[in-house]
């Protein structure tokens, strides 16, 4: 098991959401929030199903470009550590397989490119390793209907499996600071399961680690450091809500009520070492009376949560970037508003 950080003086009762804003609004839902390295601008998806993009924001919601757009579904955006480059999958209609492509930020749609994708099987949810050599995924190739692990890496090409249980789908995977483990979560039971758990994989010895108690519907697991894991929790009506695990001691913390549907949580720790996290909700969406409740993106700091310092691991050829810290007292400049995309679409 990988270091587990974490100061003994966290007093896990007293740890809420605090500074919660939403940064979305509109007639679309915007969801699965990604923040960038250096927690300056968000990417997340948005619009309807059959027609989703890739969309990327400043932190306070501002300055929005597409950088995936076109026909089918563009979904669950990861940064590369250099924060030039997102990956993201890309389903072209509705009944088919998923893809795994990758878009310069800056470049738009028309630089995308296919990473993984044979047109039979299905390749979701990339994530950048920390220092940007691999991506892990989650497919069923090779085992149709049935999703196990994957890591391509970026350098050779070469591809290997991670996880081989026959009786889960083990999805959406995420690395640590380190980049010793995975985290993931796992639907128990091939079809019709009733119950997903976190997980955690570590990389080199494949030991499978269950995390979640079980009972419940525990989705979308991130890292905040070696101690702490942030997921949602779905409830049998499909309402959700933001769970804060604590590895050492074993608790678990729900900070959003199921009611409040949260989901998609995603942390990034600021240079003070403090938790800004940002998930989609539908409890602050603005309709018009009759429509349908939509989800935004809202952002807000974990408070009495302050993470273990750490040793970065950074990218070659990366210079070291200044990190957005909305909670010190001197944050820095809004960034630069990106370059809006008139390029052609994804192929």
């Amino acid at each position: 098991m990988g270091k587990k950080n974490g100061s003994k003086k966290i007093d896990f009762d007293r740890i809420q959401l605090r500074r919660q804003r939403r940064i979305t609004g509109g007639v679309a839902s915007h969801e699965h929030p990604a923040w960038s390295p250096d927690g300056r601008h968000l990417a997340f998806y948005a619009g309807v199903y059959g027609a989703l993009d890739i969309v990327v924001v400043d932190r306070r919601g501002r300055f929005a470009a597409v950088v995936a757009d076109g026909p089918g579904n563009k979904t669950q955006a990861a940064w590369h550590p250099d924060g030039k480059r997102i990956a993201f999958r890309w389903q072209p209609a509705n009944d088919k397989p998923w893809d795994i492509f990758e878009v310069d930020v800056l470049g738009g749609p028309a630089t995308a490119k296919k990473l993984l994708g044979d047109g039979k099987h299905s390749f979701k949810h990339p994530a950048y390793s920390p220092d940007g050599r691999f991506v892990a995924y989650f497919s069923d190739e090779g085992s149709p209907r049935n999703f196990h692990l994957f890591l391509l890496d970026t350098t050779s090409g070469t591809r290997r499996q991670l996880t081989f249980d026959a009786n889960r789908n083990d999805c959406h995977p995420s690395w640590s600071p380190d980049g010793v483990e995975i985290t993931f979560h796992a639907y128990e039971g091939v079809e019709d399961a009733t119950e997903s758990n976190v997980y955690t994989l570590m990389i080199d010895s494949g030991q499978v680690e269950k995390v979640s108690p079980g009972g419940h519907l525990d989705k979308h697991p991130f890292f905040i450091d070696g101690r702490f894991l942030v997921f949602h929790r779905e409830d049998p009506e499909g309402d959700r809500g933001i769970v804060l695990h604590d590895r050492v001691t074993g608790r678990s913390k729900v900070l959003t009520d199921l009611d409040e549907n949260c989901k998609h949580p995603h942390p990034f720790v600021t240079r003070g070492r403090n938790v800004r996290l940002a998930f989609a909700t539908k409890e602050r969406s603005s309709e018009l009376e009759g429509e349908d409740k939509r989800y935004d993106i809202v952002t807000a700091r974990i408070d009495g949560l302050r993470v273990a310092k750490r040793r970065r691991v950074k990218p070659a050829g990366v210079e070291e970037a200044a990190r957005g810290d909305a909670d010190e007292a001197t944050a820095p400049p809004p960034a630069p508003p990106l370059p809006r995309q008139s390029a052609p679409r994804v192929p």
